[in-house]
């Protein structure tokens, strides 16, 4: 554990390659040598792997010390139970089902890392109902975890956690969540903020070794993956929000999903169009539930570069999913008739569109007369438009008569002439 902390404090050593004195040969268990062969042999992996000796995979996967010895990674991945408990008793995994009709375990496994994904995965497999939702004359399966969501969060954790931190990986259902829960803090320059656009794993060679059998995104993107196809689904992205210094946790929302949303995209899908990008997910989400916005607003929320939102916007809007309201700093996104249309919802189009000038001259007039005057915030929350819009209609209103203006700074209000 001496040797783990000291590459945590920032040596620059890969844990997994520092040496686990006393190891042999005889500590590694031919039967995972083998697991890691058939699964580089498959579509994802690296399959010119599948045909190295027991020797060479150590090699190749860089996991022998320079002295030709055997690595702790070597032992995390293929060691043998004993070795498991002699050299890396920290390697649990604690699998929890506690919904109220889900099939019910507690189990507390330690087993190499990749025999560890793949029970962790038939766990969750036999757990994976599956939701049909009819669009027009096609049955689309909406699964309760998709693949993405199953793989990367599980093998995040056994690659990315602290192994040198007590306690095991914690993984559980719940009525409502998918969570995942690894001892350790994020790794180095990554956080909450900047998950779906920084890797940098805890350690390379373990997270070479997941690659090269295929488990996890060669591109680093997973993460990506993994919120892009809860959005696709209709629900919730990832939440890190529970995340600490000592751990890392994830969860994934279960809950129902939005049918409009989820009819849209699998619309799109049958029509042939391109596939949403994860930005154009978001930014589709976020106006659908925020209500129609601007790009520096949405950006805001979504907490995204102003630029890539814009970019995005102008995409959905060129597609036909977003429609734009409003110049310059009055510029509001918000979704089309034909994504009502697509999602068999069209009069919600019709609650949400924003009144025209002409209507919102006549939205202010009426408010006045029923409440003697109207403040320009009153007038923006009234007309679902920008405060810099509203002041805009108020002050055009003023100029030709049929307004007056009282007050002045934060007491400033609108009233009728002669009153």
């Amino acid at each position: 554990m001496d040797v783990l902390r000291a590459g945590f404090d920032g040596v620059g050593l890969d844990y997994a390659r520092a040496e686990a004195r006393g190891a042999e040969w005889g500590h590694l268990d031919p039967t995972e040598f083998d697991r890691f062969r058939r699964l580089a042999s498959q579509s994802a992996g690296d399959s010119c792997l599948a045909e190295l000796t027991d020797a060479e995979l150590l090699r190749t996967l860089d996991l022998l010390t320079p002295d030709g010895g055997i690595s702790l990674g070597a032992v995390l991945v293929f060691g043998t139970s004993d070795a498991m408990r002699r050299w890396a008793p920290t390697a649990e995994v604690l699998f929890q089902d506690s919904r109220p009709h889900g099939v019910e375990a507690n189990e507390d496994l330690l087993l190499p890392l990749l025999n560890a994904f793949e029970e962790i995965e038939a766990r969750l497999a036999l757990r994976n109902s599956v939701t049909p939702v009819e669009v027009g004359l096609v049955r689309v399966d909406v699964p309760l975890l998709s693949e993405s969501v199953r793989r990367e969060s599980i093998a995040n954790a056994l690659v990315h956690r602290d192994y040198a931190e007590v306690g095991p990986i914690q993984v559980t259902l719940t009525g409502s969540t998918f969570s995942v829960a690894s001892p350790g803090g994020f790794p180095r320059d990554v956080s909450p903020a900047t998950i779906l656009n920084r890797s940098a794993p805890r350690s390379p060679a373990l997270a070479n070794v997941f690659k090269r059998a295929g488990l996890v995104e060669r591109r680093g993107k997973g993460v990506q993956d993994m919120f892009a196809s809860q959005l696709r689904a209709g629900r919730g992205t990832p939440d890190y929000g529970r995340s600490t210094q000592r751990s890392v946790i994830v969860d994934i929302p279960l809950g129902d999903e939005d049918r409009e949303l989820l009819i849209f995209l699998a619309r799109r899908q049958n029509e042939g169009q391109r596939a949403l990008t994860l930005t154009e997910l978001r930014v589709v989400h976020e106006i659908k539930y925020g209500g129609p916005a601007g790009a520096v607003e949405a950006a805001e929320r979504l907490r995204l570069p102003v630029a890539d939102v814009r970019a995005a916007a102008t995409a959905l809007v060129e597609t036909g999913v977003l429609e734009s309201r409003g110049n310059g700093r009055a510029q509001r996104y918000m979704l089309t008739a034909r994504f009502y249309e697509l999602a068999e919802d069209r009069a919600a189009y019709l609650r949400l569109r924003p009144v025209d000038r002409i209507q919102q001259r006549r939205l202010i007039t009426d408010y006045i007369r029923e409440y003697g005057s109207i403040t320009r915030s009153k007038a923006a929350e009234l007309c679902q438009i920008a405060p810099t819009a509203a002041r805009a209609v108020l002050k055009g209103m003023t100029e030709e008569g049929l307004l007056e203006l009282r007050g002045e700074r934060r007491a400033a209000h609108y009233v009728l002439p002669g009153s």
